[in-house]
């Protein structure tokens, strides 16, 4: 059911609309605009029970330089005044982000970014602030929605609106938006936004749900998002901003074309060469171009240098679409469903509570386990606790990405926002097959020493493989892989053609059209991720690629069980002893 309300105030010139949307009995959202941060380009406050996110979103008037993504910033922040309580630190104010903060601003940033064209040259900034919240609503899926109808109803040029939804599956039944006491006994915890032409973006974690009930919960969470973002496109048509007209960086099809002609030959040959590894590969295709960058420059002498790079960098992405679509042959040689060739082992360092070394094609992942008395638990601070409904956590995994492992030099510090992403992922992964009653902190540290695509279900495996190592009584081992995309487009663009990749490396997620990371054991699935670049994901698709992830989840399961069957019977002689 759909309310749309209008009052005007002249006096004030303020315009405050508010739409509410019923997605089901318990849940509403209300969507309303004109009376908070009215100076920025886009402004809503969404509400859901108590409550309250504003989101705004500013589009800088500076052009940026090209650097072949949009220019999106985006910044989730709570304040420990809107659940009632004062920070706990010695400044007693909020300081930088917190982990929840992150994983919700990549989580917004995710659901938005595909959906701004492609060269944008102005960079966007949405902030999305909590300004007060319950005990039973969540925050993130309303600053998402909220993202959506600021940037609809701003005068920033976007392809939206999208609308998202939390999905939960409690007693075989899918409920939509479960509140915080449901999302305790629900055996999913999902976020799935789409757009009317199809899905988003997914993100969930799961108790070892078996695919088919995944599935079917991505359905309704599917056809309830798309409320969503009809009820958004709605209140943008009624409310909305006239979108600014601003300049693009934009590829010339001529310069395309020629670019193609000049190198497409050699860099097909490159991509057929199988002896190439990741580094071998890139290196022959970037001498390629730069044997023949000067002559598309005199070729085209007013072209600016980002048209000239990016329409070499289009000829890799086609050649590759095309012998996938066209031969069914990938660049290292495989067929379509193979997976890369898999190592592991544990036990490394005898002195350490558990290690496991798992290398998957060029993607190696170091994995340690360290065993700690309940005084080492990671405890957190009383806003997270509060709408995080966590205060404290005894399996903690942290991810790192040294510079070496992509053969770069780089500052090693703090963890960054894909570090945090990556851990977390790779955590939710495993964490429903530790016992609760285990008596033991557990701390596993993920250390990328070869990335070549997709080391964050490395990490799963790796952790899992580390886990039994120490003794940790898991139920079962965890394994993930990342699902890929190419497609190929109609003469108009609006449909394509497609085929799924298993196992994608990295060159195939940078050129392909998806990044869908499934882990799970031999039971059902325990987290998922999915982004994608194409427009029109439809859920057929999605269902295909959850079937052909099942067998080779199935078999990198086989792998690791054939290194490690099951925990060992006690802690090693190195662990603390309670």
């Amino acid at each position: 059911m759909l309310i749309a309300q209008a009052a005007i105030l002249i006096s004030s010139i303020i315009v405050e609309v508010n739409i509410a949307l019923m997605i089901n009995l318990y849940s509403e959202l209300k969507f309303s605009c004109g009376k908070f941060a009215t100076i920025a380009d886009g402004s809503v406050l969404v509400e859901t029970g108590s409550t309250a996110v504003l989101v705004t979103a500013v589009m800088s008037r500076h052009l940026t330089p090209f650097a072949g993504f949009v220019p999106l910033r985006v910044d989730y922040r709570e304040k420990a005044s809107a659940t009632g309580k004062i920070p706990v630190n010695f400044f007693k104010r909020e300081l930088g982000p917190s982990e929840r903060e992150i994983l919700a601003s990549r989580s917004i940033d995710r659901s938005i970014r595909s959906s701004f064209q492609r060269g944008m040259a102005q960079e966007v900034q949405i902030v999305c602030s909590l300004m007060s919240a319950d005990a039973e609503r969540d925050t993130i899926v309303p600053a998402i929605n909220g993202a959506s109808a600021a940037l609809t109803i701003s005068s920033i040029p976007w392809n939206g609106p999208i609308g998202a939804v939390r999905v939960g599956y409690i007693n075989d039944e899918v409920i939509i938006n479960p509140t915080r006491v449901e999302l305790y006994q629900s055996k999913l915890d999902l976020i799935v936004v789409a757009s009317a032409q199809g899905l988003v973006m997914l993100e969930g974690t799961a108790s070892e749900l078996p695919d088919n009930r995944v599935l079917n919960a991505i359905k309704h969470g599917f056809e309830e998002a798309q409320n969503v973002a009809k009820a958004v496109k709605e209140f943008g048509l009624q409310y909305g901003k006239n979108k600014m007209t601003i300049n693009f960086y934009t590829l010339d099809q001529n310069i395309k074309e020629e670019a193609y002609n000049l190198i497409g030959d050699q860099i097909n040959n490159v991509m057929l060469d199988f002896s190439h590894k990741k580094l071998s590969r890139d290196r022959a295709a970037r001498k390629i171009v730069e044997d023949h960058y000067q002559k598309l420059q005199e070729m085209f002498p007013n072209a600016e240098s980002f048209q000239l790079s990016d329409s070499f960098s289009s000829v890799t992405k086609r050649i590759l679409a095309q012998n996938v679509m066209n031969k069914s042959i990938r660049c290292d040689g495989r067929t379509l469903d193979d997976l890369r060739p898999i190592d592991a082992e544990v036990n490394l360092f005898p002195a350490l509570h558990g290690s496991s070394l798992f290398k998957r094609g060029e993607s190696q992942v170091f994995t340690t386990a360290a065993l700690g008395s309940k005084l080492s638990l990671q405890r957190f601070d009383i806003t997270t606790a509060i709408l995080g409904g966590e205060r404290h956590r005894s399996f903690i995994l942290h991810y790192e990405f040294p510079p070496y492992a992509n053969n770069d030099i780089g500052r090693v510090m703090e963890n960054s926002r894909r570090e945090i992403g990556h851990g977390t992922l790779a955590k939710n992964a495993l964490r429903s097959v530790i016992h609760n009653d285990f008596p033991f902190t557990v701390r596993l540290t993920a250390q990328v020493l070869m990335s070549n695509g997709s080391t964050s279900m490395a990490s799963a495996c790796g952790g899992s493989l580390a886990l039994m190592d120490a003794g940790v009584p898991i139920t079962r081992h965890i394994a993930g892989v990342a699902m890929g995309l190419m497609t190929q487009h109609d003469d108009n663009g609006s449909k394509f053609d497609y085929k799924i990749l298993t196992d994608i490396a990295g060159i195939e997620d940078y050129f392909g059209e998806m990044d869908f990371k499934i882990a799970g054991s031999t039971e059902g699935i325990t987290a998922l991720q999915a982004d994608f670049k194409v427009t029109g994901v439809s859920v057929d698709l999605i269902e295909e690629a959850i079937k052909k992830s099942a067998v080779a989840r199935g078999k990198v399961l086989d792998i690791m069980y054939g290194v490690v069957d099951k925990p060992r019977s006690d802690v090693k002689s190195s662990a603390p002893v309670f």
